[in-house]
């Protein structure tokens, strides 16, 4: 197949398709190509597909705003040629996602489009961070749902400390490299860690100590006094925030803390400015709501995304 070329130009943004029908649209051979591989070679393009819950394996797939996460299978290394040829645009990469595999291989992928040369990090696997060259902004269907996933399970430190660093890296980058495809994203991190900030000073100011846990944890903030344990989820926004999107990760936690023996309380930092000077983004300001011995009532809580069973 690498020596095959692909049509691209058939595939709709948004659309789900099986492996069959992917072979069929691209004009390529299908012999070989329905058997379930993360990443398929052409000659132009190298086609992802990613399942992101996974049942058996550990890698860490998602989405963040217009950026892709994404773990290389263990046998590859950032010297790998697949990788090298992406990095060095001698192919684009096309990613195909779908939720879960369940026990058939043979549920549909949703196409996602284009994406960017990666930055990557580490070996076996390789982590690597992607742009959404077709990111859509209001989407709709499968698109926002696999655009919604979250694992509810907590990422490993070090995959924490991976990306974090991948970040740090890019916003270094000179402007040609790195502005448009951070744009997006640093200005809602901006706007998170300006809101994590706030709270922390505001739980240490009533004694409490305080661990960040949002790398790893489905809650931001682990506040300790007197043997106490209060968890604090934070959210922080730049509308007056009469309206929050939470996972069903952090929902569960807040539910769980009666019978686990903690409270949570939800922390809400609304009508943060921005400002920017350059290719550096700074928030200003904000107005503090907290809702103490938070417990998310069912009616309060509007599904944007389902997971369906099959």
């Amino acid at each position: 197949m690498k020596d095959e070329f692909i049509d691209l130009s058939r595939f709709r943004l948004g659309d789900s398709y099986s492996r069959a029908e992917i072979a069929e649209l691209g004009s390529i051979t299908p012999k070989n190509f329905v058997r379930p591989t993360g990443i398929t070679e052409f000659a132009n393009a190298v086609l992802l597909f990613v399942t992101l819950e996974k049942d058996h394996y550990t890698y860490r797939d998602q989405f963040e705003g217009n950026l892709f996460w994404w773990q290389s299978q263990t046998r590859q290394t950032q010297e790998s040629p697949v990788l090298q040829s992406l990095i060095s645009g001698e192919r684009e990469a096309h990613l195909f996602v779908r939720v879960r595999a369940k026990a058939s291989s043979t549920l549909p992928f949703v196409y996602c489009g284009r994406l960017s040369p990666p930055l990557m990090k580490d070996e076996r696997p390789v982590t690597c961070e992607f742009e959404v060259l077709d990111f859509v902004q209001h989407p709709t269907g499968e698109l926002a749902r696999v655009y919604a996933w979250r694992s509810e399970a907590p990422m490993a430190t070090a995959e924490a400390e991976r990306r974090q660093a991948l970040v740090t890296e890019e916003l270094a980058m000179p402007r040609a490299h790195g502005q448009g495809r951070m744009r997006d994203y640093q200005r809602r991190r901006t706007v998170e860690i300006h809101a994590m900030e706030i709270a922390k000073e505001h739980y240490a100011t009533l004694g409490y100590r305080v661990i960040d846990t949002s790398s790893t944890h489905p809650f931001d903030l682990r506040c300790l006094q007197a043997g106490v344990e209060k968890r604090v989820e934070v959210k922080g926004t730049q509308s007056i925030g009469h309206t929050v999107d939470v996972t069903a990760g952090e929902i569960q936690s807040a539910w769980n803390g009666r019978k686990d023996g903690y409270t949570t309380d939800l922390f809400l930092v609304h009508s943060i400015s921005l400002r920017s000077t350059g290719q550096d983004v700074y928030a200003t300001g904000g107005e503090v709501v907290k809702v103490e011995d938070w417990q998310p009532l069912q009616a309060a809580l509007k599904p944007i995304a389902f997971r369906y069973q099959l």
